[in-house]
């Protein structure tokens, strides 16, 4: 099913508005005050991360889809699906970074509490995304499990500051951050359904698709509170 048409279409559809936004936001981010434009760039680079990290994995899954041909990639042997597998997940691992780093400007946060469990989230993920067992080309493994564990940690700890600091803001602001924590809430549900169903029945990969629209939530959440 995931590499079927109607899913690659979806997901370039998914991209094309991720290219979208980063670029109406690269537009404006020049017409914010200096103050607010030293917030917006976090959520900018987060921005590209996403897009650019997600590139790798879809298009090189569609190309597969259109030619039935899952070439070599001319980095570490990996075919492009299994490298667009790897970039996505550094990217990702560094765009919840980029997250904590914006909560952390905009609500003149200091480090404590859940901002240190997300920054240990994303060191550890980072030592595990090194690792051989990673198998990016081949069957997923209980490794797949183990590396998603810090990352989970990091979504976990981001979405806490934005539930935290909710109610101690106004409208529209306050709906904004709650929005946006449920839709990480609902990435992280049906991204975790997918890395533990798989094992259980190939199915469960249609649980990426509501990640997918929560994303497309959150990036346009984000847009509205720091570009519009």
């Amino acid at each position: 099913m995931m590499n079927s048409w109607p899913v690659t279409i979806f997901n370039l559809s998914y991209l094309c508005i991720l290219w979208v936004l980063f670029a109406l936001a690269t537009v404006r981010i020049s017409r914010l005050n200096a103050g607010r434009r030293c917030t917006a760039r976090w959520a900018l680079i987060a921005f590209f991360l996403l897009a650019f990290g997600d590139s790798f994995h879809l298009i090189s899954q569609a190309y597969e889809t259109a030619t039935g041909i899952n070439p070599l990639s001319p980095f570490m042997g990996l075919t492009w699906v299994g490298f667009g597998r790897l970039a996505s997940s550094f990217t990702l691992t560094i765009f919840y970074l980029c997250l904590l780093l914006y909560c952390k400007r905009k609500f003149s946060l200091h480090w404590s509490g859940w901002m240190w469990l997300a920054l240990l989230g994303f060191v550890v993920r980072l030592v595990l995304l090194a690792f051989p067992q990673n198998n990016w080309d081949g069957q997923r493994t209980l490794w797949h499990i183990w590396r998603n564990i810090p990352f989970v940690i990091q979504g976990v700890s981001v979405m806490a500051l934005l539930f935290q600091q909710a109610p101690h803001h106004p409208l529209p602001l306050r709906r904004q951050l709650k929005t946006l924590a449920y839709a990480f809430l609902v990435s992280f549900a049906a991204y975790t359904g997918t890395v533990v169903g798989v094992f259980w029945h190939p199915a469960f990969g249609a649980l990426m698709l509501p990640k997918t629209l929560a994303y497309v939530v959150a990036a346009w959440v984000l847009y509205l509170m720091e570009f519009r």
